[in-house]
């Protein structure tokens, strides 16, 4: 089972630093419209599967002003810890890497953490895509029929 520890973000979207700690159990993001609560989910589906919800344009999760920012993720598996970061740049480039708890490298390329991922979590990254409903569909996604 996996369990998320911490996600920080810099300078993505409207977030210039921002670090969220999870509850062992549960946690709930509430806030006011327009606060950057869809962009945190937006930056958890990016640190895990490199998309964005820009329409492939990931210069536009750059906060404006910036030519870079990052996601990292920490998180387990099975007691073993992780820290997954992708750093964009306004050119559109992602580099990623994953590390152990001891900072030690794993992979640094796409296809290698995109390898890791799928071993560790046992499922292709293209499902873990299919668990971030956008904003707005998730009623479509809750009623929607096997003919849909």
């Amino acid at each position: 089972m996996i369990k998320l520890h911490k996600l920080k973000l810099t300078n993505f979207c409207q977030h210039r630093s921002l670090t969220v700690a999870f509850s062992p159990s549960t946690t709930v993001i509430t806030g006011l419209n327009g606060k950057g609560k869809s962009n945190l989910v937006n930056a958890l589906k990016f640190v895990l599967t490199s998309e964005t919800s820009n329409a492939g344009n990931r210069a536009a999760d750059i906060t404006w002003g910036e030519t870079k920012g990052e996601v990292s993720l920490w998180f387990s598996i099975d007691g073993e810890r992780h820290k997954l970061t992708r750093y964009l740049h306004n050119s559109g480039a992602v580099i990623v890497k994953i590390v152990n708890k001891l900072e030690q490298p794993i992979a640094s390329t796409a296809s290698g953490v995109q390898d890791y991922l799928e071993q560790i979590l046992g499922m292709p990254t293209a499902s873990i895509s299919r668990i971030f409903i956008p904003q707005g569909e998730i009623s479509a996604s809750i009623f929607s029929t096997a003919a849909n």
